[in-house]
């Protein structure tokens, strides 16, 4: 088991330019990796939830990326969601009880989200979006 690190053995001192160049690198990583998956692994559930978070993690890194020199509020949100999907990763991978209790959590999550657009009072009836979210929630 390897030691402990702290957070100074993580961090790196740079201008925004070697920051950007290092999170184009990692998502290049991440896409090679995600490409590897889909040509070399089974898909099966498990795998699938786990390729769609890695997913998630390359585009949060791409957000990253673009949002640079953006208000510190987007680098905010896409870092706290990529730490997120570090700690989600791992906790999944670690137990299929683990896995199983996630898996309910983001279905629940889902349909809260759903249910939650369709009872959003617009100007508009927009019928054909409320159509498309019903059946999805019936999907």
């Amino acid at each position: 088991m390897q030691p402990e690190k702290s957070l100074k053995d993580h961090v790196k001192n740079g201008t925004e330019d070697d920051l950007k160049a290092a999170l184009e690198e990692m998502h290049t990583r991440f896409l090679d990796i995600s490409n590897w998956i889909t040509k070399n692994r089974d898909r099966t559930n498990e795998n699938l939830v786990v390729f769609n978070l890695f997913s998630s993690a390359m585009q949060y890194l791409r957000v990253l990326n673009i949002s640079i020199k953006e208000h510190i509020s987007i680098l905010s949100l896409a870092t706290r969601s990529l730490y997120e999907l570090n700690l989600t990763i791992r906790l999944i991978l670690k137990d299929s009880n683990n896995f199983n209790s996630w898996c309910s959590e983001a279905i629940t999550d889902k349909i809260q989200m759903l249910e939650g657009l369709l009872g959003i009072q617009t100007v508009s009836s927009m019928s054909e979006q409320r159509k498309f979210y019903k059946s999805k929630l019936s999907a």
